[in-house]
């Protein structure tokens, strides 16, 4: 019988407090750069609210319940800051490295699987995530538990039902994709029960307790969301305008910002990476089925159904959407590639991990870099001879500046009120954030920052450049 999860962790030993000594610190760098878009927005409706609107209302897909509530009480005993409000997904985002080295160790040995944690410590992508005050990290935690409980449902252990349940039910509290986790337990689930008997997987009455667990996490997830309900129903009902279309809204675009996360910045490497992955992943799916029955459908069905049901209804598919998918995916793409290493040249896979570990600790700096650099741009303006001047920030850095900076900045969200602004005497400033936003959403703000404006300034951002333009004489 499998050891638990607990049993699992431990046997890591002192090696993996180590690395998760590592990855804590490597979290904690630069933990209090300046807040991105929807930290700001998360910062001004939910933490500086009272306690009660975070659990009952719900304004915008932007708000992560959980992660909300998490965030308001680290600020309420911290102190406001970004170091509060990003704490928790620092905590979550090391713990969800201990679940994975549990979770690995069903079909990994014990090196492969501190190998793997020490890859996701230094992946450039996990510390951002983990330094960002969204749900993602919390959510992949608790994928990390619902998938390793899920096994153990499936496995006869009826003890693991509602732990598996309680886990899908608070990831999709934190944020409402988790439904495809849950959707992708189902999918395992069924499509492992119209195999012929002799070949499923799982215990006698793991079709029956596998329900149980999907209606027991709609139960808890239901739960969670009543009170908000009201607003939920508004906000994904309602009618609205249509939307003009948007590269958000192509696939392409999806696997090319995919590819370009995965590569650090290089689309070229990070689409090589992915189809190595995804090649290793393919092999690894054989290999766990036998140690970690119902695992791979489970891990891997939602990266199918998001993407179908996203764009089949028309929204945008965020990259981020697979963060917590990358753990698990991750483990069986390992199990899948040492599959076909030669077991007799063992120095040469110590010395590719090794190789790697280096890779991925070289491309660290980049996890730090501004997300959205609206500090960079404000303190850019004010050291400027005229910064007296008039400064108007449009596209996403309306919603960022207009209230952040004590409203010093006037906003303009629309071409007309745009127009009023430049009209007035003086020449302003303007800082504009998301480019491929004001293209999609506002033209005419795009068109009126090509004819009367000139762009003087570029702040590099993770998560789209902020410009700055200067209005033409």
């Amino acid at each position: 019988m499998t050891p638990t999860l607990g049993k699992r962790i431990s046997d890591g030993g002192f090696a993996l407090l180590a690395l998760l000594a590592v990855a804590t610190l490597l979290r904690l760098v630069a933990l209090d750069a300046p807040l991105w878009l929807d930290e700001i927005l998360m910062l001004e409706d939910f933490i500086r609210a009272p306690l009660g609107r975070v659990l009952t209302t719900f304004p915008s897909d932007n708000h992560h319940p959980l992660y909300s509530m998490l965030a308001w009480v680290s600020a309420a005993t911290l102190g406001e800051s970004a170091t509060a409000i990003r704490l928790p997904a620092v905590m979550f985002g090391v713990a969800g490295l201990a679940l994975a080295y549990g979770l690995g160790r069903r079909f990994l040995d014990r090196g492969p699987a501190l190998f793997a944690v020490a890859a996701l410590a230094l992946a450039p992508q996990h510390v951002w995530f983990s330094q960002n005050a969204r749900g993602y990290t919390a959510v992949a935690f608790f994928a990390l538990w619902a998938l390793d409980t899920w096994v153990d449902v499936l496995a006869g252990r009826r003890e693991s039902r509602l732990p598996c349940a309680t886990a899908l039910g608070l990831a999709v509290w934190t944020h409402l994709t988790a439904v495809f986790l849950a959707a992708g337990c189902a999918v395992g689930l069924l499509v492992d029960r119209l195999l012929p008997a002799e070949r499923r997987s799982g215990a006698p009455m793991a079709g029956r307790d596998g329900l149980a667990t999907l209606a027991g996490a709609t139960v808890i997830g239901f739960l969670l969301h009543v009170p908000m309900l009201g607003d939920m129903y508004r906000f994904f009902l309602r009618p609205v305008a249509e939307k003009p279309d948007s590269p958000w809204k192509s696939p392409l675009w999806t696997l090319g910002e995919l590819a370009q996360g995965v590569g650090a910045g290089s689309t070229v490497l990070g689409a090589v990476i992915l189809a190595i992955g995804i090649a290793a992943l393919a092999r690894g799916l054989g290999t766990v089925r036998s140690r970690a029955p119902g695992l791979g459908l489970a891990a891997t069905a939602p990266l199918v159904l998001a993407p179908a049901v996203t764009f089949a209804l028309g929204r945008h598919l965020w990259p981020r959407f697979f963060f917590a998918e990358a753990a698990p995916c991750a483990l069986i793409a390992l199990a899948g590639a040492l599959s076909v290493v030669p077991t007799v040249r063992p120095a040469l896979a110590r010395a590719v991990a090794i190789i790697a570990l280096v890779g991925l600790a070289t491309r660290l700096p980049g996890a730090y870099a501004p997300k959205q650099d609206f500090a960079g741009a404000a303190a850019w303006i004010a050291a400027q001879p005229d910064a007296g001047s008039p400064v108007i920030c449009v596209g996403t850095a309306f919603w960022a500046l207009r209230s952040s900076e004590g409203g010093v900045f006037t906003g303009a969200d629309d071409a007309t009120s745009f127009s009023a602004l430049l009209d007035r005497d003086g020449r302003s400033f303007i800082v504009s954030a998301s480019p491929i936003f004001v293209d999609a959403y506002r033209p005419g703000v795009g068109r009126l920052l090509a004819d009367r404006c000139e762009r003087v300034r570029v702040f590099p951002s993770t998560l789209g450049d902020v410009e700055i333009y200067r209005e033409k004489p």
